[in-house]
């Protein structure tokens, strides 16, 4: 049983890519939408927004995945995990993402 979840999340891992994102709007059931530098949507779910108390124009540091097929033309990732960029971290993070 330990060997299936551990190759889960090797596969996880090879599916996801760290973006940096903007929070562009925030929807009426909490879900919110970002933006990464090169103009892509991201898709962040209602729980990570109450989670990290995520409001508009926040930057973040955000792991996707490709959104779902009948989504991706529309956002083209999905948020499976993030942390809100303090303004103390953007160096740091900015050289991560040079």
């Amino acid at each position: 049983m330990k060997q299936i979840k551990l190759e889960m999340e090797n596969k996880m891992k090879l599916l996801t890519e760290k973006k940096i994102v903007t929070v562009s709007d925030i929807t009426y059931s909490n879900s919110a939408f970002a933006v990464t530098q090169r103009g892509e949507g991201v898709f962040i779910n209602a729980r990570m927004v109450e989670k990290l108390g995520i409001e508009e124009g926040d930057d973040l540091v955000v792991k996707v995945l490709l959104n779902y097929k009948d989504k991706r033309d529309e956002v083209k990732y999905r948020a499976i995990k993030g942390s809100i960029i303090q303004e103390a971290d953007w160096t740091e993070i900015q050289e991560e993402f040079l």
